[in-house]
């Protein structure tokens, strides 16, 4: 027996107010009144509701002009469908990227004895790896994200396991994830696209092959300051 006025269960029950008025909502019950009063509870004040200001009204010769904030940077922060525009001063090394990419994939891919095709697509967002077409895609949303810091599925890994964030790790950890969708699908068909079959592959591949590429991505943004140098 509880009142939803806020009488406890102690005040309730003595006093019998919900069997009595048959009725939640009680605050002037006689019996529950006096029932206070008997044993030296002060009178239940109720809180005034509360009153809000009017607007202030500015003469009609006031005018505000609003603060207009600085415009927030674009920087890309996942996969998005559809087209893609690379900003004209990241393309080069954007492109320099993929074509690593898929060349450490086939390398990859070789030495763990898997017939997949590797392919860049220009424009798009989707970087995948098909079962089905035994077919590993790249696009340039994948390299232009790394580049700039972005978070994807394999930003989230790299925390995950606390392994260091920059660009050239970037991309190659987006090769070692699609690498490992193949060889977990290959080892494990039943298993989930990223249960715990496909992390442990992850990790393994990492070390395997991590230190081993990793110099193949060094050289990327150095050739892209040089470029950027003689435009």
């Amino acid at each position: 027996m509880q009142c939803l006025e806020g009488f406890d269960f102690r005040e309730a029950k003595a006093t019998g107010i919900c069997t009595d008025c048959g009725s939640k909502f009680c605050p002037d019950h006689p019996q529950h009144l006096a029932w206070r009063k008997e044993n030296g509870f002060l009178p239940r004040i109720k809180t005034p509701p509360t009153v809000v200001a009017p607007p202030v009204q500015l003469m009609p010769h006031f005018k505000i002009t609003p603060i207009q904030a600085p415009p927030v940077p674009q920087i890309w922060v996942g996969y998005k469908r559809g087209c893609l525009r690379v900003p004209e001063a990241q393309k080069y090394a954007v492109r320099l990227a993929l074509q690593t990419m898929s060349a450490v994939a086939r390398g990859i891919l070789a030495e763990e004895g898997l017939h997949y095709s590797v392919q860049n697509k220009e424009g798009v967002w989707a970087t995948y790896c098909s079962y089905s077409k035994h077919l590993l895609q790249f696009g340039e949303g994948c390299a232009l994200l790394h580049l700039n810091g972005g978070k994807d599925t394999v930003a989230k890994e790299m925390l995950r396991y606390g392994w260091a964030r920059t660009p050239e790790n970037g991309w190659l950890m987006v090769v070692l994830h699609e690498v490992a969708h193949a060889v977990a699908h290959y080892k494990y068909p039943r298993s989930q696209p990223h249960g715990f079959e496909f992390h442990q592959t992850l990790r393994d591949l990492r070390s395997k092959y991590f230190e081993r590429f990793r110099p193949s991505f060094n050289n990327i943004l150095i050739e892209r300051k040089a470029a950027d140098s003689l435009v």
